[in-house]
């Protein structure tokens, strides 16, 4: 953390600094985006892009949407890897968690994240991503989506995992 961002709380009531008396908020009074976003841009040194995502998808509408996508790729990677017969390997999904071992090559996980309304997957290849879902246009019902670069949670897993086993899994 940056030797400007400092977080202190004095007698219960807390604030942040980020190297200007003048930048003192409590709580209470600044909503928690103005908070985050004054200490980002203060903090020296910060690359990553604060990005405050307000979902479009009401709680139900994403627990539909992140269901059915967890429900297909659940169904379709558990065929794959049983025909597949790798060492080690195993598919297991419960409590919006999807756990795909495969052996010596690595182990995915793909999850639900409920209050920020994305699918989160963590890679063995090419490490951790957070998808959001991008309403299609027309017919197409739409896509989890890497804000970053647009790359979707479907087409990354069948690339790694074609890379990694020589076949491309039918997702």
């Amino acid at each position: 953390m940056s030797s400007y961002l400092q977080q202190s709380f004095l007698g219960g009531a807390g604030f942040i600094t980020a190297g200007n008396p003048e930048w003192s908020f409590t709580p209470t009074i600044v909503k928690a985006q103005t908070l985050l976003m004054a200490a980002a841009s203060a903090a020296e040194g910060f690359q990553e892009e604060l990005r405050v995502v307000h979902a479009a998808l009401t709680e139900g509408q994403y627990h539909a949407v992140a269901d059915a996508t967890m429900d297909a790729l659940h169904d379709k990677l558990e065929a794959f890897v049983e025909e597949q017969d790798i060492d080690g390997s195993d598919v297991e999904y419960g409590q919006g968690v999807l756990t795909v071992k495969l052996g010596r090559h690595g182990t995915y996980v793909i999850n639900k994240q409920t209050p920020n309304r994305q699918i989160w997957l963590s890679s063995p290849v090419s490490g951790p991503f957070r998808f959001d879902w991008v309403p299609g246009q027309g017919s197409s019902q739409g896509t989890w989506q890497y804000y970053r670069d647009r790359r979707e949670l479907v087409s990354q897993l069948r690339e790694e995992i074609e890379k990694l086993l020589g076949v491309a899994p039918p997702l």
